[in-house]
């Protein structure tokens, strides 16, 4: 890539100069310089920011050495669906990749510990790793992520309280986010604590209280993700022996295979746990 493309000074990247779909940064670029939250390229400060080429970029390359990202030097990048976070960055900043509405799913490393809202309007970003360094996410921080169908936690989640799971509990349950929206991250995140979360996490109350409420979104989230682990995980929880049931969620995943098996060998061993049952009552009842 022709260095001429960069507008570098004291080690930070000031702007963009090129017109190629894949942007290479170049090594020992230390920061991306940000647009500051303003809309529109501001030429005498020399505000880094991809809105020329937002028909143009779907994929940059980070070098290592980058250790600062500022605020919405992705914003509006409306083609970008691929970009590394160099291992050393710790703070994913406000609109960082607000409006990247090409981005499914990106790899925070575990050298970040704050986000802030930093993927707001990201359509289709459907899974975001949240490494258990985070120590901040902004109520805000996944606003219109509407597809977003997962969060990947890091491990076997042991604790709520000062966990990531909290702090992202927290950010979507403070009343900042609309209501449609809010149901759509609630399930999300309690379909992650499922997968991810021990089952002493399970217990706690707080969680206890909003799995209770949320059953069907779960079950379909499920399905429609044809996830059969966690279908059979769901089916074991909410402990679910009504045979009409269960035929209700056999209809709704006829279209998967993997969820379609599991919840049919769930229904099966449930049919044969009865019968065990009625077995060992009537041999009572005969040696009584």
């Amino acid at each position: 890539m022709d260095s001429k493309d960069f507008v570098i000074k004291n080690g930070e990247l000031k702007k963009y100069l090129g017109e190629n779909e894949v942007v290479i940064i170049p090594d020992g670029v230390k920061s991306i310089g940000g647009e500051f939250l303003n809309d529109y390229i501001d030429d005498k400060k020399n505000l880094f920011h991809f809105a020329k080429f937002s028909n143009i970029v779907t994929k940059v390359v980070l070098p290592d050495s980058v250790e600062t990202i500022k605020p919405g030097a992705f914003r509006d990048c409306v083609k970008l669906n691929s970009v590394n976070i160099p291992v050393g960055l710790e703070e994913i900043g406000d609109f960082t990749f607000s409006g990247c509405i090409s981005l499914t799913s990106i790899r925070l490393p575990f050298s970040v510990k704050s986000i802030g809202v930093a993927f707001r309007g990201c359509h289709k970003l459907e899974r975001l790793n949240i490494p258990d360094s985070v120590r901040v996410i902004s109520a805000r921080a996944f606003e219109d992520c509407g597809k977003l169908k997962e969060f990947v936690l890091p491990g076997e989640v042991t604790e709520f309280k000062d966990s990531v799971i909290e702090e992202l509990w927290n950010s979507i349950y403070d009343g900042s986010i609309d209501r449609k929206e809010s149901e759509s991250l609630r399930t999300a995140l309690l379909f992650s604590i499922l997968k991810y979360a021990n089952k002493s996490l399970l217990k706690e109350k707080q969680i206890q209280a909003e799995l209770k409420q949320n059953k069907w979104n779960l079950v379909k989230h499920a399905i429609n993700n044809d996830d059969a682990e966690i279908i059979r995980k769901i089916l074991e929880i909410y402990k679910i022996t009504n045979p009409e049931e269960i035929e209700d969620y056999l209809q709704y995943a006829k279209n998967t295979v993997e969820v379609k098996v599991s919840i049919m060998n769930y229904k099966n061993e449930v049919f044969q746990k009865k019968k065990g049952n009625k077995n060992d009552i009537l041999e009572k009842e005969y040696k009584l």
